[in-house]
Order: structure tokens, then C-alpha cells, then sequence
């Protein structure tokens, strides 16, 4: 997970949505990839852990509410995910982690 401390509901000072799409941290990701490359042997990776709760800091509530966070978690899911494949990481499988129930609905 790209946190840069483990609180609870707040912002990330540092691994926000926005720096991720904004493509500030490509290097460290190419690298990381790179690395996935190498090791060869297939991988289950996931960004963004429980996103339907409130709980993560890249969840709805800190990334512009519910009209705009979804949207800019999934942007930002996808250029890590093209970040990765763009190195040719494809021995990556994705997953993604919902929560059992929506919080708040």
C-alpha cells in the first residue's frame, strides 16, 4: 500500500490520489516493477485496500466525497496498473479488496 503513515480517517500527507495520477511517483513504481519483472515468478498484487470503507486514505471521503473520489481511485488504480504493465511486469495479477458492506452507505 502507498501510505506514508498508518492513521486511520485522515489524508495521506504524502501518497494522495492526486500525486499518484499527477505521475509523481512513476519512478518509484517503474522500479518496483522492474523489480516484479525480474523476479519472474507470478504475482498478486492490490492498491487501495477496502476502498468502499472510510477508513483509508484513499477512499471517497478524502479524495473529494463520493462524486468525485470513486472516480479519481479508479483513475489512479489504472495508471499504477499502466505504470506496471508499461515495464512489462505482466507476470502481476490485480486484485482488488472491497470491504464486506459499504461505510458510510
Amino acid at each position: 500500500m502507498m501510505r506514508s503513515q498508518r492513521q486511520p480517517l485522515v489524508t495521506d500527507p504524502t501518497f494522495t490520489l492526486d500525486r499518484i495520477l499527477a505521475g509523481e511517483f512513476d519512478g518509484d513504481l517503474s522500479a518496483w516493477a522492474d523489480a516484479a519483472r525480474s523476479f519472474g515468478t507470478p504475482l498478486v498484487v492490490e492498491y487501495g485496500t477496502e476502498v468502499n470503507g472510510d477508513w483509508n486514505p484513499w477512499s471517497a471521503p478524502y479524495n473529494g466525497g463520493l462524486d468525485v473520489g470513486p472516480r479519481k481511485f479508479k483513475a489512479a488504480y489504472r495508471h499504477i496498473v499502466g505504470v506496471m504493465r508499461g515495464r512489462g511486469a505482466t507476470n502481476i495479477t490485480w486484485a482488488l479488496h472491497y470491504n464486506g458492506e459499504n461505510y458510510p452507505r
